[in-house]
Order: structure tokens, then sequence, then C-alpha cells
């Protein structure tokens, strides 16, 4: 998959993918409508540490997110089923989340947003290095709709998500959080 490598020399390997629509994070008070959460386990340095690399996305007709385009969304896990599932077709590549083909092999530099804190889901693991990417990336609708539709079964609607001993039966709750508990940056 994939490693990042911060500027104290930790090393980090990919160890999962999540995608949250809409985005837990903010920026100077804006929400955005889907984020997408590359998760790492320290492979190299303070072992205890982990890291989320987080991209935010607009919803923007007509736009392509290459990385979107080779998932395999109608057959994304669902948060009730998360075991055993190929979250990708193909290889995963952070770099076609973030910029088009023309850009893909040379990347420009960009900025971002780092900060220490925790997971917003159980067990809420804390000791977790954010690096949130500081420039929003157009997504299509369709594609956006997908996300936010296909992973979420009926069953799921509604019920209450975040951090907390309620975990019932080892299900993985969710729920939008538009309700001003979004970390800002």
């Amino acid at each position: 998959m994939g490693k990042l490598t911060d500027v104290d020399g930790t090393e980090y390997q990919v160890s999962e993918v999540l995608i949250h629509t809409p985005a837990e994070h903010t920026i100077n008070k804006r929400k955005f409508d889907a984020e997408l959460q590359v998760i790492h386990r320290c492979v190299k340095g303070e072992m205890k540490l982990k890291a989320v690399l987080s991209i935010l996305y607009v919803k923007t007709p007509g736009a392509v997110v290459q990385g979107f385009e080779e998932m395999d969304i109608l057959n994304l896990p669902n948060p009730v089923f998360r075991e055993g599932h190929n979250l990708l077709s193909k290889d995963f590549h952070i770099m076609k989340f973030m910029y088009n083909d023309d850009q893909y092999n040379s990347p420009p530099p960009f900025n971002y947003y780092k900060y220490r804190g925790s997971f917003t889901f159980p067990p809420c693991e804390e000791d977790v290095i954010w690096f949130i990417h500081a420039t929003p990336i157009p997504i299509g609708t369709t594609c956006w709709t997908f996300l936010r539709d296909v992973p979420n079964s009926p069953a799921m609607k509604g019920v209450k998500a975040g951090c907390t001993d309620s975990v019932a039966a080892g299900v993985m709750k969710y729920e939008d959080n538009y309700d001003g508990t979004n970390r800002e940056v």
C-alpha cells in the first residue's frame, strides 16, 4: 500500500482507509462534503504512534478523482461487515486521490495542518498524528452520492456514532457530524 514519513523520521505503514460523508474536519469553520482518511501504524520510531493522512473533498459536478474511479464502490465494505473485504480493485496510490493524471507523476507540493489527537471511532486510540490536506479536492456529485449511500445499509441509518462504550455486538456505528462536533483544524 504505502508509507508516510514524518519530518522527525518516524515511519508509518498504511493499515486502513476510511471514507466519511460528510467530512469530520472543518477548516475555518467551513464544512466539507467528504473526507478520505488513510490510517497508518508506526513501523519505525515511537511505536505507539498512529498517523492519519486526511483529504477533504467538495462536491463539484463533473469532477473526477482518479482514485475513486478505480475503487469498486458498489462493493465497499459495509460498517457491519468490515472483515474480509478488499476495498480497492487495484493498488492504492494516495496521489490518485489528490491530483489529476497530469500531476500524478510529478505532484506539486501541498500544505497541510498537523495536530496530535485520537481516533474518532472505537476504541478511540490516542497518540494519533493527524495530517490534514489544506486544500479541498473537487469530487463529482455522482461519486460522492455512491460513497455516501452504498456502504451504509438501511439498518445503519440513524444509528449514533462516535467514541462511546456502547458498541453493541461489535457493530461499528456511524452518523453524520453536522451537529457541531466537527474537528476544527
